[in-house]
């Protein structure tokens, strides 16, 4: 066989640097290997695909994929990265066997190749980025493990899933529901584990407790093979590599990777790679690894820089929101602090105009559910009104000092329809004050009605404790006993398909589940009432106990199975809180 050992610097379960590779034999390893072209041409060749690659395209190298480089141009230049995957295989189970479509380079014209450029151009900024922080002379060892984390929770929830069209591997045409991959790569891991035996749908079936029908079309929606097909694949994908070892006769390596017989071997061969397996071997041209010309670091980390600063963070949330349906998320306890949640998700205020001014006090009582950490006053606004500060005094309880500012402050302007859309608002960008009363960007609506942003601070004012993940889809808080984790889906047209995983849970762990839809916004329901001239005191009322979303409580049995699967409608944020016991 031609495994190839992969070097790891300091303990870190990744590699990564420059390469400007001429040519190389065939090779396999444990890792999975990514590279980015960053100038020049490469030909690349991953079992029976070959690949022209050109600067700025992104391939993927699945763990023990027999591949190599061809030929490349004299001034290419690459950064290739690989990574053990099994290290992360207790936050992702079978991470190792799962298979990482990434088609871009392909160059197809389809609806979705527009979709899957954002999703490479955010691959190509965590690459640069991991790459420059290895390359500093500081130790930022857990920074880079910090970064490894959010890539291969980018790779899990943006490119898992194939589908093989034309014997082609492309990104999955279909949205597959997340307890069908679970049963899909636990299918595939037994059979890249036991390919030299027989293996029936009999056999499947029994794994996954279901029926070989059931299995059978599992195996085709999915992977686009039917079972035998696929078994036929991953048995050709060893017998390549044995032919590339060339120590084995071609009888020999029919029957030590389960095929029947020797011409069947033939025709399952013939299929993928359109030779003979003895055509393949003896036009198989062995070679030693050869490189380019020397460069130099300095211009290897200058032709990052493109991919650095071209991907700002408005654009990130974009892709990271609406690149996939599903999201795969571990649920660990006793994970490090991002720092304190309420020193980052304060709630400031400021009052600019003298009408609400004169509301202030009538909305006090609503305001004081959020606990606001600061209420910022016009100066303008305040001299406007005759003996402004006295009259401030008597809206206001004795114990509340409002801050006078004599300049606005930074104050969010992204309109919220929705509460998701809040959140993901807040997420992005917490710091902004914003305004009492307003439309789209306040707390209240013109009409005294709880806003988007009101909804989603009165949450946030309930909450304590330490960050322990923030991402653009979900936000991770600890507070023992408690773990809180606040998910939203801004996909008007899409569910977010959403599995998690959890680690280090003994005993059973209680779950509320507080839900918040487009029809939880005060706009939504005037919109089913016909959009009524006038809002009466009763109504209010109404509206703002509806406002407050759905509520369920039930319990997990961590121990019996440590998952929860949930779909996330269109449009809907969702705080599910967790205490162990």
């Amino acid at each position: 066989m031609l495994p190839e050992q992969i070097n790891y610097e300091k303990n870190l379960p990744f590699a990564i640097g420059f390469s400007n590779v001429a040519k190389e034999p065939p090779h396999y390893h444990r890792e999975m290997e990514m590279a980015l072209i960053l100038r020049g041409t490469a030909s690349y060749r991953i079992h029976h695909q070959r690949y022209q690659l050109s600067a700025g395209d992104v391939i993927i190298v699945d763990t023990e994929d027999l591949h190599r480089i061809d030929q490349s141009s004299e001034d290419v230049l690459m950064l290739t990265m690989y990574v053990d995957l099994e290290f992360f295989n207790d936050l992702y189970p079978n991470i190792d066997f799962m298979i990482f479509a990434c088609e871009e380079c392909a160059r197809e014209s389809t609806s979705r190749h527009q979709q899957l450029q954002n999703k490479v151009a955010f691959l190509r900024h965590h690459l640069a980025e991991i790459m420059t922080l290895t390359a500093s002379r500081e130790d930022n060892s857990q920074l880079l493990m910090e970064k490894i984390h959010q890539f291969i929770f980018l790779m899990v929830n943006q490119f898992q899933g194939f589908f093989i069209e034309d014997n082609q591997f492309k990104t999955s045409h279909n949205e597959v529901n997340s307890i069908d991959l679970d049963r899909l790569y636990r299918i595939i891991k037994y059979i890249y584990l036991n390919y030299d035996q027989k293996i029936t749908l009999d056999d499947l079936a029994e794994l996954e407790h279901l029926s070989p029908y059931y299995v059978s079309h599992l195996i085709k929606e999915t992977s686009g093979l039917s079972f035998q097909n696929f078994l036929n694949y991953v048995r050709v994908e060893y017998a390549e590599k044995f032919l590339a070892e060339n120590k084995l006769t071609l009888t020999q390596i029919s029957e030590f990777c389960g095929f029947s017989s020797p011409s069947y071997f033939n025709k399952c061969f013939k299929t993928w790679h359109h030779l003979t397996p003895s055509q393949y071997r003896k036009q198989l041209q062995l070679c030693e690894r050869a490189l380019h010309k020397d460069y130099s670091q300095t211009e290897a980390l200058a032709l990052l820089k493109p991919y650095l600063n071209a991907f700002q963070s408005k654009q990130r949330s974009k892709v990271q929101n609406h690149a996939s349906h599903h999201m795969f998320l571990p649920v660990r306890t006793g994970a490090s602090s991002c720092g304190d949640f309420q020193s980052n998700f304060s709630l400031r205020i400021f009052v600019d105009s003298v009408g609400d001014l004169a509301r202030l006090g009538y909305c006090w009582e609503k305001l004081r559910p959020l606990a606001p950490q600061a209420l910022g006053i016009s100066a303008g606004a305040l001299q406007a009104v005759p003996c402004g500060e006295a009259l401030l005094s008597d809206l206001l309880p004795a114990q509340i000092q409002p801050e006078i500012w004599q300049t606005p402050p930074d104050l969010r302007n992204t309109p919220a329809a929705t509460i998701s859309e809040a959140f993901a608002s807040i997420l992005e960008d917490p710091d902004p004050s914003i305004r009492l009363f307003g439309e789209s960007c306040a707390l209240f609506t013109n009409d005294g009605l709880p806003s988007p942003y009101y909804t989603i601070y009165s949450l946030f004012a309930g909450l304590r404790g330490s960050i322990c993940e923030r991402r653009e889809q979900y936000l991770l808080v600890s507070h023992a006993p408690y773990l809180f984790i606040l998910l939203y889906q801004t996909d008007a047209a899409f569910a977010l398909s959403t599995h998690l995983h959890f680690h280090n849970f003994q005993g059973d762990v209680q779950v509320i589940e507080q839900r918040f839809g487009k029809e939880h916004s005060p706009a939504a329901m005037l919109e089913a009432l016909g959009s009524p001239q006038e809002i009466t005191k009763p109504l209010k009322e109404h509206i703002w106990r509806a406002a407050s979303g759905e509520t369920q409580f039930f319990q997990l049995k961590c121990q019996l199975d440590p998952r929860l699967d949930l779909d996330i409608p269109p449009n809907t944020f969702v705080l599910l809180s967790f205490k162990e016991g």
